[in-house]
């Protein structure tokens, strides 16, 4: 069996929050409207955040 990786697209309400994930892969956000804040960090429009697991 391969590794395989999936790319999802998640639109999110203003102000939404999403839980903390602690998995063993890789997490990759790309910000393609508003803003962000990831453990502390406010991303914006444009803004690549890649995090380990």
């Amino acid at each position: 069996m391969k590794n395989r990786s999936t790319t999802i697209l998640l639109k999110f309400e203003q102000e939404t929050s999403y839980p903390h994930r602690n998995h063993p892969t890789v997490d990759e956000l790309f910000i393609m409207e508003g803003k962000a804040t990831i453990t502390g960090v406010e991303l914006e429009k444009g803004d690549y955040l890649y995090t380990t697991g």
